[in-house]
């Protein structure tokens, strides 16, 4: 007795073959923008996480030093401070420093010689969160030039914040003061001395980039051309109050597009949003826990 067997259709005809692969293409279309959105909730987030660390760097360097650093805008700031934080630092000392800074400052000449007469301003405000924040010597009278010390020799001292050395970098002006990138940007953190919000100094208002002819007495570095905006203390818009975090610092990362802001060279306020650009509404601050422009009124 013979059998029979019956065979079943198994594989795609070409049609259901192009449906499936046009409902694929409609789904992974409306699902792109979605996982976008997240990716970039998580950068945000991040930064905003990264920057409370920092900004808890800098409480604890205030508590141990009873002073917050300054962002060396001002002259007569830095030696103030060096004094305080250091009380048996020695007036050569300064000196040294002053000169690795401004090129032509001492201590003999800081109160005669003009802001706009200072020949060089080599660390400007995002250096200065990687310097205050890394070690110092062990030395009283040498803290910058002993060992240990930002200028001494050796390893450089553990300081108020475990900086990642991947992205510690010191090609941004050709300097060789690092500045401290935010993980999968390419821009620094930035930090501002409430003290110099408004300071007219080596380089007019604190600013990131600084003036190119103050950066070694060259033009701006490629890098620094390639950039787009520039960052400056923001203004507050909250009755009675002129600076945002005015008794404090500023902390800020251009973060998503690696855009500054500040296109219009003014001052931008915050929360009013007075004078933001595109940049400046995906700023992150410490101010503001995410982007400025999702809490601009």
């Amino acid at each position: 007795m013979s059998r029979s067997h019956q065979h079943h259709k198994t594989a795609f005809t070409l049609v259901e073959l192009l449906v499936v692969m046009a409902i694929i293409g409609i789904l992974t279309g409306l699902l792109i923008p979605t996982i976008r959105g997240v990716m970039m909730r998580a950068q945000v987030t991040r930064v905003v996480m990264e920057i409370k660390q920092l900004e808890s760097g800098l409480e604890a360097y205030k508590k141990k030093f009873d002073d917050y650093p300054p962002d060396f805008s001002n002259p007569m700031l830095v030696v103030r401070h060096a004094r305080k934080a250091f009380p048996r630092v020695s007036d050569g000392e300064i000196n040294r420093l002053l000169l690795k800074v401004y090129g032509n400052l001492k201590l003999s000449n800081i109160k005669t010689l003009p802001p706009a007469k200072i020949a060089e301003w080599n660390i400007d405000p995002a250096e200065a969160l990687v310097f205050w924040l890394s070690g110092f010597s062990e030395e009283a009278t040498r803290p910058f030039f002993g060992q240990g010390g930002p200028f001494g020799a050796g390893q450089r001292n553990t300081g108020h914040y475990d900086f990642d050395g991947t992205r510690l970098v010191k090609n941004d002006d050709g300097d060789p003061y690092p500045v401290y990138w935010p993980r999968s940007f390419e821009l620094p953190y930035v930090f501002f001395d409430a003290r110099t919000y408004g300071y007219l100094g080596p380089g007019g208002n604190p600013q990131y980039p600084p003036p190119g002819k103050k950066k070694q007495k060259v033009a701006s570095s490629s890098y620094h051309r390639q950039m787009t905006g520039r960052l400056r203390p923001y203004m507050s818009s909250v009755p009675n109050e002129v600076w945002t975090n005015e008794k404090t610092f500023q902390i800020l990362a251009a973060g998503i597009g690696d855009d500054l802001g500040g296109s219009a060279g003014k001052l931008r306020s915050y929360p009013s949003g007075a004078n933001f650009d595109k940049g400046d509404r995906k700023n992150i601050a410490n101010f503001s826990g995410g982007q400025l422009g999702d809490s601009t009124q």
